[in-house]
This record gives structure tokens, sequence and C-alpha cells, in this order.
């Protein structure tokens, strides 16, 4: 009897160690989390205190709209600037829901995008928003923007169509569009199409009267497509941005 009590003491004893051990393991797990999550929250400040720090300082560089346009027809990137893509691949267009043609385009057109190295020297650090962009396609491929169908919900047609059918637009549903077809490429494709990460806002564009947010891209690179810069102004000055992008002949 004494044996056994001994032995069942012994194992309690065990049984308390490990409990203490497990206790103290669980406490380092969970101020280790605590301490991921300063860090993390310490880095969100730093990228935001970065951002509106190169916000401020495009601002600065382009008070107007004059300089701000200026400044986007002589952005320049070297020949060896960073390809988006690869020239090759294995195309596979069957969960594609933008159509064959605009997908090949605008695959076509992404080759021809070209960014500065990273990192990259303070004059060549801009941003680009994905309105910049699309206009930049549009005018390169001689397509119009694309627009969701309310009529056939998932499927996608040209801005001045669904114009014709008296389909409500905005200039952010429009922008959104082309910004869902890049990510779904980039989905196909199986691979990111941007050498850099996505912002909330594009701050210079409130010189182009437009209001935010405006999503872009933390780097700028050089956009195909002459014409382009002209058709952003004469948006930036029209009195309705969707009836003028419709009205435009694209081809």
């Amino acid at each position: 009897m004494c044996r056994a009590l001994v032995r069942c003491r012994s194992m309690a004893d065990q049984v308390a160690l490990q409990c203490q051990h497990q206790q103290k393991l669980l406490r380092q797990f969970f101020r280790a989390i605590l301490d991921m999550g300063v860090l993390e929250a310490s880095k969100r400040r730093q990228e935001a205190r970065h951002q509106h720090e190169r916000q401020t300082a495009q601002l600065a560089a382009a008070s107007n709209l004059s300089d701000l346009l200026s400044r986007f027809r002589t952005w320049q990137v070297p020949p060896s600037g960073i390809l988006s893509i690869p020239e090759a691949w294995e195309e596979n267009w069957a969960s594609w829901p933008f159509g064959l043609h605009y997908g090949r385009l605008l695959l076509e057109w992404l080759q021809n995008l070209r960014w500065h190295a990273q990192p990259a020297a303070p004059s060549d650090t801009w941003e680009v928003s994905y309105l910049e962009m699309m206009l930049s396609f549009s005018v390169a491929a001689a397509v119009p923007p694309l627009v969701e169908n309310v009529f056939r919900p998932g499927t996608y047609w040209p801005l001045p169509q669904a114009k014709l059918q008296l389909q409500h637009v905005s200039l952010r549903q429009v922008v959104s569009c082309f910004r869902a077809a890049l990510l779904q490429l980039g989905k196909l494709l199986g691979r990111p199409i941007f050498p850099c990460a996505e912002i909330k806002d594009v701050a210079y564009l409130r010189l182009l009267n437009r209001t935010a947010p405006n999503i872009g891209l933390a780097a700028r690179p050089f956009l195909p497509g002459g014409g382009w810069v002209a058709l952003l102004e004469q948006l930036a000055l029209s009195e309705c941005a969707v009836e003028f992008l419709a009205g435009v002949s694209w081809s």
C-alpha cells in the first residue's frame, strides 16, 4: 500500500511539474503573439508614414495639374527595366470572364510595361493609379473600358454599350473592373504581375478632381499608349468622366 502511495505521489508530482512547464510555455507563446502584434502595428505605422512622406514629396514636385501632366509625359524607365510578366506562358483562358480578345490585349499591354529596379532612386519613386493604367491600356489596345453587365451579372461589356442600354455606371466601377481583370489575369498566370504592393490612395489625383480613395500601386512603370496623358487631362476637365469616356473613339 505504501509503495502504491509513493508511486501515486511521484506521478502526481510529475504531472504538476509538466503542468507548470506547459503553463510557462503557454505564457511565452501568448507573449510572443502580443509582441508580434506590436511589431506589426509599428510596421504599419512606419509604412503609412513613408507613404505620407512620399505623397507629400510628389505633391510638392507637381503642385498643379500642368506640372503633374508634364511629369507623366516625360516619365521614363530604362529599356532594361523589369518585365511585368514572362514573355511566354501556357495559355489557358477557361476561367477568364472578360473575353478572349480583351485578355490577350491586356496581356500584350502588360508585357510592354517597364519598372525601375528596386530600391529605386527618389527621383524614380512615384506611384501610379489604376485609372492611369486603364487609360494607357485602352489607348494602346484601342479598346474601350469594360464594365460589369448589370443585366447579366458576372459578364462584362464595353462602357459605350452599357451607356446605350442606360446602365448607371460610375468611374469608380469602371476602374474597379479594370483592376479586377488584372487581378484575375495574375491568378491565371499563377504569379504576381506587379513588382510592388497596392496602395489605398494615390494622393496626386486630387489635382485631377478625383475624390479619395483612388487605389493604385506603390511604384510607377513606363505606361505605353501615346495620347493617354492628353485623355487624362480631358477627363479631369470634363463635367462627367463616365460620359466623356463613353464618348471617346477608341478604335
